[in-house]
């Protein structure tokens, strides 16, 4: 007699065992990375070996158990664990924003930002730093800014989710030459007032 009488794994009876059904299939998740399998033979002088791997890897497993009688015929059950892959980053979260020629006011808890800058820039060298390395993110309507124009940065997670974070660009619409050009002629003035 070679058969096997009872199954267990991490303890628990293999509830769709059959001692003539010999091939099992088992799913577990990422997080498992070792399991415990024991077995009884039917017939208590029968002789049982597990063999298989000490820790699981990401997808199939194969654990052998061998009976043997006392005949030394042997019968082989199988059991293939099958590790679930790791679980994909939902994180879009942004570590900072780095504007050259300029200093953002970054807040980690929001996602709308305003940034002052000159007249004369159109466009603006961009670097984003993901919190997740795995995340990757896309900058769109960096051109032709004019006051009130709205950069997006749209950042998507290893699991495809999507987050919109934006910066509102703010322009002055008077130029300060004439005041300094003003300013300067009033102290002139003043000066010679003085001098006289």
């Amino acid at each position: 007699n070679n058969f096997l009488k009872t199954i267990t794994i991490d303890g628990e009876a293999l509830d769709v065992f059959t001692k003539d059904k010999i091939k099992y299939y088992l799913d577990v998740t990422n997080d498992v990375t070792k399991i415990t399998i024991d077995a009884k033979a039917e017939e208590e002088s029968a002789n049982v070996e597990i063999n298989g791997p000490k820790s699981l890897e990401v997808g199939d497993n194969e654990y052998t158990i061998g009976v043997t009688a006392e005949d030394n015929s042997t019968k082989f059950y199988k059991i293939i664990v099958t590790r679930g892959e790791e679980a994909k980053s939902s994180n879009t979260d942004i570590k900072s924003i780095k504007i050259k020629g300029y200093k953002l006011n970054f807040d980690k808890s929001s996602k709308t930002f305003y940034l002052n800058v000159s007249k004369e820039d159109t466009e603006l060298d961009i670097t984003v730093n993901t919190s997740d390395k795995n995340a990757s993110y896309e900058i769109k309507d960096n051109e032709n800014l004019k006051d009130g124009s709205e950069i997006k940065i749209i950042v998507t997670a290893e699991d495809g989710k999507t987050d919109t974070y934006r910066i509102i660009i703010q322009k002055s619409s008077k130029s300060i030459m004439p005041i300094i050009i003003i300013a300067s002629a009033v102290l002139v003035i003043i000066l010679l007032i003085i001098l006289i």
